[in-house]
């Protein structure tokens, strides 16, 4: 068993809620989930020598206590995970990125049963580009959605999402900001799934002023339906003359966005804060709140409701010539702080933090200290003291009929080799054999590309698994149809008799998802 649980020896109670996982392995976690039976889901990564050694998964009970934990991938694979959900049916969805066939990253897509045992994995190879995994969800139909870094080798193409069925087939990929010309440098950092239907992508991007060339680092916000269609994008603070960074977002019972990131002040009060933003849920700007106005560093990076009307921001700030403290900023959905916790002296910050179903903060983060990477967590009540633990049993991993195995999964993946973008936007049929004398066997192209334009934004997607009836004709280089019929839903290949045609050159066009894709074939 290679994990190491202690709790702060600087505790004043040992009933405060304090903990710290990997005190003695070197780990780091990047994503904090509540499962059903109200324990706490961690993923991140195993290091040696600060580089990443496993992907690293690992469940505790309600007081923080292990239950069990995983590691993904094998030594030299330099595999870390950076997100981890549970399922529907209990399970548990990973991203992460592995150099197991690329010394540039690929990401990966792993799902695993409700006993932490391995259903499926897709290793997403772009050979020699550095591209990552950085967030997955899951949509009310079932679908998982990643959110994905970079993953082209256009270097203006850094937004990715990519959409895989409840069995791991991909479904489609969509790139973003990619119709305003004037976002640049654009990354993407959290998902959201919204109460209206929507996927909400929160980041960062650089824009101009709208009076000037001056381009300004800004939160970015983009938010999709879930078909990955474009509704709209958000370089935050356009008017207002704002620079900084959205990291992580939520949404209130009115569908209002609330973001975590970074405000760059500028005159007269150089420095960075801390800052909550508030947007509408049409993309529409509401107001800024610092949580300090005079920091020379500040940052928030982790948000979540603490009570129905306020809001938890996990942050870290410095003052001039201070410490780096990480804190706690509670704050009202009108942007007025109401307390500020500091909580650890630290040069790095929070990663995740929730509203458990008690109604608790549960934060955490990794923290380097004496030349180790630790992962710390603390759960705080609504006046951000400390909670206490439960002493009352708990049952956990009900769904998994037998005791959850501590082992290490390895990236047996399936390998999704996704060409160019060049390459994809020209599906072709498959005809053979080509000459043909009498029959000719038609083959569906395995991804097709659709374009459409919704509200101003010109989009791209890749379908990888579609739908329905496809009409197919077959014409002479006069354009005379010579031939007509439709293949059925799912099936992809169909065998023609083309033996009284005469002897020529033919095109055979199909209507796939509303566009139109064709082949040729000579007949002898």
């Amino acid at each position: 068993m290679c994990f190491a649980f202690l709790i702060l020896p600087l505790i004043v109670t040992s009933q405060e809620w304090i903990r710290i996982y990997g005190d003695n392995i070197d780990c780091y976690a990047y994503s904090l989930s509540e499962s059903y039976d109200k324990g706490y889901l961690y993923a991140g990564k195993i290091n040696q020598y600060n580089i990443p050694k496993f992907g690293w998964i690992f469940k505790t009970d309600i007081n923080g206590e292990m239950l069990w934990d995983k590691k993904i991938g094998q030594y030299g694979d330099k595999t870390g995970l950076l997100d981890a959900k549970q399922t529907f049916n209990g399970g548990y969805i990973l991203i992460g990125s592995t150099q197991k066939f690329d010394p540039y990253y690929d990401p990966f897509v792993m799902k695993l049963n409700s006993c932490g045992e391995k259903e499926w994995c897709k290793i997403l190879s772009l050979p020699n580009n550095m591209d990552f995994g950085a967030r997955i969800v899951q949509l009310p139909n079932g679908n998982y959605v990643a959110l994905l870094a970079d993953f082209s080798y256009n270097p203006s193409e850094r937004i990715w999402l990519m959409c895989f069925n409840e069995a791991g087939d991909t479904l489609w990929k969509k790139v973003y900001a990619q119709t305003e010309p004037d976002i640049v440098n654009e990354e993407g950092y959290d998902l959201l799934v919204t109460s209206d239907s929507r996927i909400l992508i929160t980041g960062e991007g650089a824009y101009p002023d709208p009076d000037t060339t001056l381009y300004r680092q800004r939160p970015l916000l983009i938010k999709t339906d879930f078909d990955g269609n474009e509704r709209w994008t958000l370089p935050w603070g356009y008017t207002q003359y704002f620079s900084g960074h959205g990291v992580m977002s939520v949404e209130d019972k009115k569908d209002n966005i609330y973001t975590a990131g970074r405000h760059i002040r500028n005159q007269p009060n150089y420095g960075d804060s801390p800052v909550l933003l508030k947007t509408s849920k049409d993309g529409e700007e509401q107001f800024y709140s610092n949580v300090y106005d005079s920091t020379e560093l500040g940052l928030a990076t982790t948000i979540s409701w603490l009570g129905d009307s306020t809001l938890a921001v996990g942050a870290g700030w410095r003052f001039s010539e201070g410490e780096i403290i990480e804190g706690i900023a509670k704050i009202d959905t009108s942007g007025n702080i109401q307390l500020v916790k500091d909580v650890i002296e630290a040069d790095n910050t929070f990663r995740g933090s929730i509203k458990t179903f008690d109604n608790k903060l549960l934060i955490m983060g990794g923290f380097y200290f004496g030349n180790n990477w630790d992962i710390y967590a603390y759960k705080f009540n609504q006046d951000l003291e400390y909670d206490t633990i439960y002493t009352q049993p708990f049952v956990y991993d009900s769904l998994c009929e037998h005791p959850i195995v501590l082992d290490t999964i390895p990236l047996d993946c399936d390998i999704v080799g996704l060409r160019e973008t060049e390459e994809v936007d020209s599906p072709q049929l498959s005809i053979s054999p080509n000459p043909a004398f009498d029959r000719i066997q038609v083959k569906l192209p395995g991804v097709v590309t659709t374009h459409s334009n919704t509200s101003g934004f010109n989009v791209t997607t890749w379908k990888y698994n579609y739908k329905g009836d496809i009409p197919l004709e077959i014409y002479d280089v006069y354009g005379q149809k010579w031939h007509s019929e439709v293949i059925p839903d799912r099936v992809k290949e169909t065998d023609i008799s083309v033996e009284n045609l005469p002897t020529g050159l033919y095109v055979v066009r199909v209507v796939i998802e509303g566009e139109a894709v064709s082949g040729k074939f000579v007949k002898e």
